[in-house]
């Protein structure tokens, strides 16, 4: 279809923005970017669309309403994709959004769902019509939130899997790096750990799919190596471009090594989920990635099956059941892990007889809450006022849970002068409103989160955020 003309796009425009509360957040080749609170919501395309479509939005479900919970904006976008079942192009590879062919006729009708689905204003017949759909999409729900929402450095994110990270602190050469955190022998990695250590190693959110019930990522990374290696051997291609496909052979290689070590040795894995610009098969060697967004995922996963004449590869989510029994497997070392240059020591030789809950350890001594910090005070503490009791297994477990990262925004707790990561656990139904006092209820936040989860403007609005976030667990 042709482009749009000049009043019919700033017509676009301003609804687009109206519908999905943000604002432009630049050209694509096509159309523009939506973006609310710095991440992108939707993309709006009046051009290079596919034969019928006079415009085509593509939106990222796990942004476009903190109202409704993640099943039923999928159960939404199920309806409204059964009234605009057009076919659309593709503007970017690799991307998973939804994508809806429309009518210029229909795009009004469109976007006022849109912004009635963010505010929370679905008419009672459509909720009932989603709802049927709900229970059937728990496990999309599920994938859809674990689209990476945080852009964490990569060394942060090994160092939460258990893994050591003092080699980034050297250069290939031998020499002091100066900034191990971009470190480029480590950084571009799309695998981590040595043997004896934990695995991590770094999926595409669009490279993974649902099958038998169950998320999964089904690749075959000897054969990419192949691919890579004969541009490598191109003489034909610029010597940039072998350069490049050099490189990118050895992490495939390093990569289906690890796999290969998880599947021989029945160990689980940690996954570094990444969203970003991400290339297609035939730019391989010729062009790079790009890595926009990341977060350690806080599940297990494990490699279902390897065939090792063929290299193809299945690697299996775990369930927060069978990940929590993981974690078991891994107790009774001593593991030591640097973060911002500090040897952080984890000491988990418990007895065997240890409290458990959902298979988390108590007490936890790599991580810390305020309530910690109080009771290494309670020898001198006296308290004159009431106070609700607080389980410590609960917020160690959900301590544990988060990794070392607010579950709100991603970001770094702090380090104490002990070694722990400090975050704050908040009861998201305050128990004085007799909230369960449970891992369902708990959350580990940053001090301003915690703070504004309080007394912020915002405070109803993250309290419905957390609590969904919960619901997903």
């Amino acid at each position: 279809m042709g482009q749009l003309g000049k009043s019919a796009r700033e017509v676009l425009e301003h609804d687009a923005i109206l519908a999905f509360g943000g604002q432009r957040g630049g050209d694509l080749v096509h159309g523009f970017r939506v973006v609310r609170e710095k991440q992108q919501v939707a993309a709006v395309y009046w051009s290079g669309n596919a034969l019928g479509n006079d415009v085509e939005i593509a939106v990222c479900e796990s942004r476009l309403s903190w109202e409704y919970s993640l099943a039923e904006v999928l159960g939404w976008l199920d309806i409204q994709k059964e009234k605009c079942s057009r076919s659309c192009n593709i503007h970017k590879f690799g991307s998973d959004w939804p994508i809806f062919g429309l009518k210029l006729n229909e795009v009004t009708e469109f976007l006022k769902g849109c912004m009635r689905l963010r505010r929370g204003f679905l008419a009672n017949e459509d909720l009932l019509e989603i709802r049927k759909r709900s229970s059937s999409n728990e496990l999309r729900a599920t994938l859809a939130s674990l689209r990476p929402s945080t852009h964490s450095a990569v060394i942060d994110l090994v160092a939460r899997a258990k893994i050591s990270t003092k080699c980034w602190y050297t250069k290939q050469d031998g020499t002091e790096a100066a900034r191990p955190r971009s470190n480029p022998a480590y950084c571009y990695n799309w695998a981590f750990g040595e043997p004896g250590e934990p695995i991590a190693v770094c999926f595409w959110h669009a490279s993974m799919a649902i099958s038998e019930g169950h998320i999964v990522v089904e690749q075959n990374i000897l054969a990419l190596a192949d691919r890579l290696e004969e541009v490598t051997e191109d003489e034909e291609e610029d010597p940039e471009s072998r350069r490049r496909a050099r490189s990118q052979g050895d992490r495939a290689k390093d990569l289906d090594a690890k796999l290969r070590r998880a599947w021989d040795d029945k160990q689980p894995i940690r996954v570094i989920v990444v969203d970003g610009q991400r290339r297609p098969a035939e730019s391989l060697g010729r062009d790079s990635s790009t890595v926009a967004l990341r977060f350690l995922d806080t599940n297990s996963w494990i490699v279902d099956s390897y065939e090792k004449e063929t290299g193809k590869v299945r690697v299996r989510r775990l369930s927060s059941v069978e990940s929590s029994i993981a974690v078991m497997s891994d107790v009774g070392f001593a593991d030591s892990v640097l973060v911002d240059q500090k040897q952080v020591a984890e000491v988990v030789d418990l007895p065997a007889d240890a409290p458990t809950l959902n298979g988390a350890i108590a007490p936890s001594r790599k991580y810390a809450d305020q309530h910690s910090l109080l009771e290494g005070e309670a020898a001198t503490r006296e308290v004159t006022r009431s106070e609700y009791v607080r389980s410590r297994l609960v917020r160690d477990a959900v301590l544990r849970r988060a990794g070392g990262n607010c579950e709100l925004c991603g970001v770094d707790g702090f380090l104490l002068p002990s070694g722990a990561l400090f975050l704050e656990t908040h009861h998201v139904i305050p128990l004085c409103e007799d909230g369960p006092d449970n891992e369902q209820n708990v959350v580990a936040l940053c001090p301003n989160d915690h703070r504004e989860a309080h007394y912020g403007e915002r405070a109803n609005e993250l309290k419905k955020v957390l609590l969904e976030r919960l619901a997903l667990l």
